[in-house]
């Protein structure tokens, strides 16, 4: 195990939570690399936690909101970002990190799943 991931726990759903809160923490900050290993931990802690799959979201930001589109107080407050499509653009993936989390997923023998948002993603 990498030393900078935690040891599991018997309940691994705080070390799911954890990974993701923390891949997400590291892309908002634009450290791309070090958040796709956090979701590869993510994925780690749910397989050994016993889930039989894991699911991410595809979409094209520019896709689902226009330009200037006001967050809610509530995206505001937990983003910071003024608008739906600065918002979305924080949390999109790359294309390419779809392809590594599912061999992350195919060698935990977890079952990998994404929801595309709008027909480009699909």
């Amino acid at each position: 195990m990498h030393p900078a991931f935690p040891s599991p726990d018997d309940d691994d759903a705080e070390d799911v939570a954890w990974g993701l809160t923390t891949g997400a923490a590291l892309w908002k900050q634009g450290e791309r690399y070090d958040a796709i290993v956090w979701l590869k931990r993510a994925v780690d802690a749910a397989a050994q936690a016993g889930a039989d799959a894991v699911k991410f979201q595809t979409f094209k930001p520019e896709r689902l909101v226009s330009r200037g589109t006001p967050t809610a107080a509530y995206q505001a407050s937990n983003c910071g970002a003024s608008d739906q499509l600065e918002m979305l653009r924080a949390l999109e993936l790359p294309d390419s990190a779809y392809p590594e989390l599912a061999k992350r997923c195919e060698a935990r023998g977890i079952e990998f799943m994404s929801t595309p948002f709008d027909a480009e993603s699909a």
